[in-house]
């Protein structure tokens, strides 16, 4: 039979009679659940980590101010890198951005793992929340180039001259 290449009809993500899942969302969420549960962990758990420092100091009121002093770096760390981050997607690439700070960010986690005096811990706190804060714009970039736009998200505004008198 004649085949013409041009009338060859490529399947797209976008096609009503594709799966519901997409093998890039998928590693997408995956990957995007991890590394925010494994942000969200040293947080959720300064209390205990203040506790654990403190059986070492030895003082009634040290591990709340530890515990709130984590969570201040953390915050702090996040803001930075909100402010920061995002002129570096737009000058580096999403991809690459997001490449290089996931990486740096799970140095950061390495390093606040094996952190043993607190003001380490609350930088490495920081460092984490900062290479975490570029991750979810530069995937929503990355979304958006690989599938483009739909209708859902053009707004077709009619020229109509009655709204106008």
């Amino acid at each position: 039979p004649f085949h013409d290449d041009k009338k060859i009809l490529l399947h797209s993500s976008s096609s009503s009679s594709s799966c519901w899942w997409d093998p890039l969302l998928l590693a997408i969420f995956l990957a995007y659940s991890l590394s925010v549960a494994s942000v969200s962990v040293p947080i959720t758990l300064a209390p205990i980590i203040a506790a654990d420092f403190n059986n070492s100091f030895e003082s009634s009121s040290w591990a709340s101010s530890f515990a709130s002093q984590m969570t201040s770096s953390a915050i702090l760390g996040t803001s930075l890198g909100k402010f920061i981050n995002g002129g570096l997607g737009d000058v580096f690439g999403a991809r690459c951005t997001l490449i290089v700070y996931s990486l740096l960010g799970g140095i950061s986690l390495l390093l606040l793992s094996v952190s043993y005096q607190p003001r380490n811990v609350w930088i490495a706190g920081a460092f984490v929340e900062f290479f975490q804060a570029v991750q979810w714009p530069c995937l929503a970039i990355m979304l958006t180039s690989h599938y483009g736009t739909t209708t859902a998200t053009v707004n077709n505004y009619k020229d109509d001259s009655s709204l106008s008198k």
